[in-house]
């Protein structure tokens, strides 16, 4: 299994938007009721793309997943009591793995590129957020070290939020 992760541009919008089609019905099947055609939705993948923060994981060169990294922070997150306040805090957006790829450790790649790409470019720490009822996501985050500093509400429900330290 060849695995890589890298940019995609737009030629890549409709692969993504199918893949993120598959995951919303696989996790409607797992009564996840997360994410809907609001979020995220084709706009949404499109401003990622264009702003050069979209990711693709690629398995054997067939797109399998998608994530989108940048600093830009949600309103809620100002209610967090964040440990790591200095320095900048590199966010992750929107990962999610085809279903037919979950399980084989694709999303742990995506989190471990996201850590040396946040070190190489002087983050302090990794930041994101996860569904409460999302317990795949909260279990590989807490497997993979990211702390949970606290909890915001979005449109779809309560969210936990974690942190990881990458850079002192």
């Amino acid at each position: 299994m060849n695995i890589k992760i890298e940019y995609i541009n737009i030629t890549s919008i409709d692969s993504v938007l199918n893949i993120l089609n598959r995951v919303i019905q696989h996790m409607l099947n797992n009564n996840i009721d997360q994410w809907d055609e609001i979020y995220p939705n084709r706009t949404i993948i499109e401003k990622d793309i264009k702003s050069n923060h979209a990711y693709g994981i690629f398995v054997d060169n067939q797109l399998t997943g998608y994530f989108a990294i940048n600093d830009c922070q949600e309103n809620e997150y100002n209610q967090i009591n964040w440990q790591y306040i200095t320095g900048k805090h590199l966010v992750i957006h929107r990962l999610f793995i085809d279903p037919e790829y979950q399980g084989k450790g694709l999303a742990k790649k995506i989190l471990s590129f996201t850590e040396k790409y946040g070190r190489s470019n002087k983050y302090s720490s990794i930041r994101l957020d996860a569904f409460v009822n999302n317990k795949s996501a909260l279990a590989l985050y807490e497997k993979n070290m990211f702390k949970l500093r606290g909890q915001v509400v979005f449109r779809k429900g309560t969210f936990n939020c974690y942190e990881k330290k990458i850079h002192s």
